[in-house]
């Protein structure tokens, strides 16, 4: 081993505590991922794609480096695998991972996401939607609403319903 690879894998594993089972990054994270830079070439890496190449090799081009383990710091090269993006999303599944209902971005994080005028596709106002609201009770028919404000009998259908522009009262 060169010794420049070993001042870089001693560097690396300054920043990983190792426990009986996963190794955890302790440096740098960046969106839930270890983070680790380089000086020559100067360059941030993720962690688990860092270790893989450090103890494992190279990483085929259009490949992903896995957690067996999800744990998302961990860079232990028994933890980690070689998959597609796709292998990666059937694995989510399968380990019942991905967000849903009241664990998705929408409901954890409500802020992150536009809504209503916000959003820069609305194509209403808060107040239109409370006019067409008010029309529909008037037994005024969806499409004659849709016409009046450019938007499609569905969507009107959808706004009385609540399906959309919920928020709006």
């Amino acid at each position: 081993m060169s010794t420049e690879l070993v001042n870089v894998k001693t560097n690396f594993e300054r920043f990983v505590n190792k426990t009986k089972s996963c190794w955890m990054w302790t440096g740098a994270i960046r969106n839930g991922y270890g983070a680790f830079s380089t000086r020559n070439p100067k360059k941030v890496h993720k962690a688990n794609r860092f270790a893989w190449q450090l103890y494992r090799g190279e990483i085929p081009e259009g490949l992903c480096v896995l957690h067996i383990c999800d744990v998302r710091i961990c860079v232990n090269p028994d933890h980690l695998w070689l998959g597609t993006h796709q292998d990666n999303m059937d694995d989510r599944q399968r380990k019942g991972r991905t967000a849903r209902g009241d664990r998705s971005g929408a409901r954890t994080h409500p802020e992150r996401h536009a809504r209503g005028e916000q959003s820069g596709q609305a194509k209403l106002t808060a107040e239109q939607v409370r006019e067409i609201r008010k029309l529909h009770t008037e037994k005024i028919r969806n499409a004659s609403i849709a016409r009046r404000y450019g938007v499609t009998k569905q969507q009107v259908g959808n706004i009385v319903y609540g399906k959309q522009w919920a928020g709006v009262i």
